[in-house]
């Protein structure tokens, strides 16, 4: 997850833009179609990262900038167990949307109406610049830059 920082010898890549939403499962249809203020956050049950995490960070920023105190319902070190608990009901996840786009497609977990304008985020790519005329460094760089998903 970017932005990082980065030595300045280091070169960034942006691969693709990610979205942080909170999702919920039909346990949870009460809140599908209304509006959340940013503040009713102290009430939810939410699943996020563990403290520490980029994302984690970010939100916990969030909440300083905008004097609201969260009590996660439960903290995990991956988005893939933050899904699945979603999933199963036992709260609200924070996940990027790219990360549960068939989910939502599919209409196991909806989106919730929260305004969380949190900073920008991207998937990305950090390499030594002093490597970028290793052939192996700049091959894999002009691969991914060709496959990237924006």
């Amino acid at each position: 997850n970017m932005p990082y920082n980065f030595p300045n010898d280091f070169e960034m890549i942006k691969l693709m833009e990610l979205h942080d939403i909170f999702v919920a499962n039909k346990s949870f249809n009460d809140l599908k179609n209304k509006i959340i203020d940013k503040k009713e956050l102290e009430n939810l049950p939410l699943l996020v990262l563990t403290k520490g995490a980029t994302t984690r960070i970010r939100l916990d920023d969030y909440c300083v900038e905008n004097n609201i105190t969260i009590h996660p319902e439960m903290e995990f070190g991956s988005n893939t167990l933050i899904k699945e608990f979603t999933m199963a009901g036992f709260g609200i996840g924070m996940l990027t949307k790219e990360h549960v786009k068939e989910e939502l497609i599919s209409g196991e977990l909806f989106e919730l109406k929260i305004d969380l304008p949190l900073k920008e985020k991207y998937l990305g790519m950090a390499y030594d610049m002093s490597r970028k005329n290793n052939i192996i460094v700049n091959n894999f760089i002009k691969f991914i830059q060709k496959h990237d998903t924006k």
